[in-house]
């Protein structure tokens, strides 16, 4: 009987193994089709780019302990440690930056520190760590690069964390107003979107959509958002430019 439980108990850990690389494999399938969606849309590929905020909360961190959390987004990343950290002080903030450019990436890892002061008296100081990554080859792989950093930021229990996925395209010459919402269009039947909402003043078009292939979501107005489209025209360039994010763009355009 003893052995039949060890067996059972065996079994049953290795099921959930399974179920939850089901649960991870599903997941990069639904964020790769955002990359599909993009790729099929016929524009020229000039960007990736993976932003993760994280809310570290309001624990002690010596300058060693910034250094540590620096190197260890960096290294979940693969990034040489031939940076140098540069240090910001505002007037209740300190920023350490760690950033690395090349050929076909461009990194950021950001530690700001944001201290909370009551009637001028130091009360508490929250840390929040920032993570961007610019990919201008081989945009596939910015998603095992999400993958990874949202594991290295769950291992580390923080409080909550938001990620940003961004790819930017080009089309000669200027699109008709035709053509921009048909662009659009495909790019929301291919995710199975839905509209949310649409903002268009001529030169910018935009489109926030939901689609339940994609697990992250914001709420605005009690309306969930996890796709946002924009098409805009770059006259000095002669082209349009095509923007795709989830769960939405957080630049100006």
């Amino acid at each position: 009987m003893k052995k039949t439980r060890v067996v059972l108990y065996v079994v049953g850990v290795l099921w959930v193994a399974v179920i939850a690389q089901i649960i991870v494999n599903r997941m990069f399938i639904n964020d790769k089709r955002i990359i599909d969606a993009f790729m099929d849309s016929n524009t020229r590929v000039s960007e990736s780019k993976l932003s993760i905020s994280i809310d570290y909360g309001d624990k002690f961190l010596s300058q060693s302990d910034k250094e540590d959390l620096i190197a260890y987004f960096a290294d979940t990343i693969q990034l040489k440690k031939d940076y140098e950290i540069k240090t910001e002080k505002g007037n209740n903030t300190v920023t350490m930056t760690a950033k690395k450019s090349g050929k076909n990436a461009t990194t950021t890892i950001e530690l700001i520190s944001v201290e909370q002061k009551i009637d001028g008296e130091l009360s508490k100081t929250n840390h929040f760590i920032i993570v961007e990554l610019s990919i201008y080859e081989k945009i596939n792989s910015i998603l095992e690069y999400k993958n990874s950093l949202e594991n290295a930021a769950k291992q580390m229990d923080v409080k909550e964390y938001q990620t940003l996925l961004k790819f930017t395209g080009a089309y000669d010459g200027k699109l008709s107003e035709v053509e921009k919402k048909q662009r659009v269009n495909d790019i929301l039947e291919r995710l199975q979107a839905k509209k949310v909402n649409t903002v268009d003043d001529g030169n910018l078009y935009t489109v926030y959509a939901y689609t339940g292939l994609v697990k992250d979501y914001i709420k605005v107005s009690d309306c969930r958002i996890n796709i946002n489209i924009a098409l805009t025209y770059d006259e000095e360039a002669d082209k349009t430019m095509l923007y795709l994010a989830s769960p939405v763009l957080n630049e100006d355009y």
